[in-house]
């Protein structure tokens, strides 16, 4: 399930803009190869007005909050998603990337 961004949506009593554009930061909550070594403080680029609700949580292996938490990395089986531009993210993204090739 996709599920689209609330457009009123608050933060600290700030509106929250949508579409998310910008750089957030990604909390593992599943170990799992691909997010070996990516610490809770690294920060990674989104931009999105969607974003996924899968219906196993079992399937989530990161969450970022923006308004609300929301699955930011899924997993399952050979399958690997990201919400955010890993190719966008810098070091972050770039280690995340190695980990996926190395996967």
């Amino acid at each position: 399930k996709v599920t689209a961004f609330s457009t009123a949506m608050t933060e600290k009593g700030l509106r929250l803009k949508v579409p998310h554009m910008g750089w957030n930061t990604v909390a593992v909550t599943r170990p799992h190869p691909v997010l070996s070594g990516i610490r809770d403080d690294l920060k990674f680029y989104f931009v999105h007005s969607f974003h996924p609700a899968p219906a196993d949580p079992a399937h989530v292996l990161a969450q970022t909050s923006y308004g609300v938490p929301f699955a930011s990395v899924i997993g399952h089986a050979n399958l690997v998603a990201t919400q955010f531009h890993p190719e966008k993210s810098g070091e972050p993204g770039l280690a995340l990337l190695k980990n996926f090739i190395s996967w």
